[in-house]
């Protein structure tokens, strides 16, 4: 059995260089914990870098975090405080608004007390014109005005005479150079100063001398309101020119229309001398009931117009109140020039109701 034993010696031969072989080339245990530990205590010490970086970061957004929600508080607390001031100034607001309709609401029922009382003094003017006196003081003023229309007439007369005798004189001018021209080159003409004819027209037999002041008053009111209605041309034709320069032709109805108006004004012109020399001549109380009835008559002018003004006053506060809601500021400037408005009417009333009633005195 030596072949058995010379295997199993073999056997185990070989199992031991393989085992000689397996242990040089394995490493030993402990270095390569020793690598592992190295490797682990570095990624450890990455892992703690970066964890405190990651606690800064945590930091760095929690303080921001923070500022943001400091912000959020400080923006809600201004927003509640603006919010109540915005409640506030519309109560206020509403307040004046309701306070101002409440002042429209007096100007108007004031205005119509105003009206009642200038309806009254109406009647009462009516009344004044009615009596006997005025009848008497326009059968009067009749005969002033054909006395003045005759005074008129011997006016124009005088005029006519005195136009006559200027072409005269200038006939005689224009004589006097031909004459000379006809006279031969030798002939010395004598040298005199000229004197300048004086035209004096013969006066009115009975003629009395506050006629004579009436008529000289006449003449200088007929020489003003000739420069006037000369005035009056010049600007016609001034603006003419200024229309045409700027491109604007006037239409046929548009001349007719400045016609019309000049027209009235020579009427208001004539009115005016009309009244001029009433007052001169009239005595005391016709000039007083002349100036009574023109006071009138000015007056109710003054008076329709102030009517309709306080119309459209009242037409303008319907308005108001039907304007849908906007903005209160402009709602109440409105409301402060409705009434300023009122103000105005209301003193130019008290004015027209001091003046009937000095006139229903009178």
């Amino acid at each position: 059995m030596p072949e058995d034993n010379e295997k199993v010696e073999d056997f185990i031969s070989l199992w031991k260089k393989k085992m000689e072989t397996e242990n040089n080339n394995r490493p030993s245990v402990i270095g390569e914990t020793m690598n592992k530990l190295e490797i682990l205590q570095r990624e450890n010490q990455e892992l703690r870098q970066k964890i405190a970086e990651n606690v800064q970061l945590i930091g760095k957004t929690e303080e921001i975090l923070k500022k943001a929600a400091q912000e959020k508080e400080q923006l809600k607390t201004e927003k509640e405080q603006s919010l109540q001031g915005i409640k506030i100034r519309m109560s206020q607001m509403e307040a004046e608004n309701a306070e101002l309709s409440n002042k429209v609401k007096n100007m108007v029922q004031l205005t119509m007390e105003k009206d009642q009382e200038i309806n009254n003094l109406h009647t009462k003017i009516a009344e004044l014109q009615n009596t006997d006196q005025n009848n008497v003081n326009l059968a009067m003023i009749e005969e002033l005005k054909s006395e003045l229309t005759k005074y008129k007439n011997h006016i124009t007369d005088l005029e006519r005479e005195i136009l006559e005798k200027k072409n005269e004189n200038e006939e005689l001018q224009k004589q006097l150079v031909e004459k000379v021209k006809s006279l031969p080159a030798d002939y010395v003409i004598p040298i005199e100063t000229p004197k300048p004819a004086l035209i004096k027209p013969n006066p009115p037999e009975n003629r009395a001398l506050p006629l004579e002041t009436l008529c000289q008053d006449l003449q200088s009111d007929l020489n003003r309101y000739k420069k006037i209605i000369e005035k009056l041309k010049q600007e016609k034709s001034e603006l003419r020119t200024t229309l045409e320069s700027k491109g604007i032709q006037l239409k046929s109805g548009d001349i007719q229309k400045l016609q019309q108006e000049n027209e009235a004004l020579k009427n208001d012109i004539a009115t005016l001398q009309d009244q001029i020399n009433l007052e001169q001549n009239n005595q005391k109380s016709s000039i007083d009931s002349e100036i009574l009835d023109q006071k009138i008559t000015e007056l109710q002018l003054k008076l329709q117009e102030k009517d309709k003004i306080i119309t459209e006053l009242k037409l303008n506060q319907v308005e108001q109140k039907e304007i849908p809601a906007g903005p209160m500021s402009g709602l109440v400037d409105d409301l402060q020039k409705s009434i300023n408005k009122l103000k105005l009417t209301i003193k130019e009333k008290d004015k027209e109701i001091a003046e009937l009633s000095k006139l229903s005195g009178l």
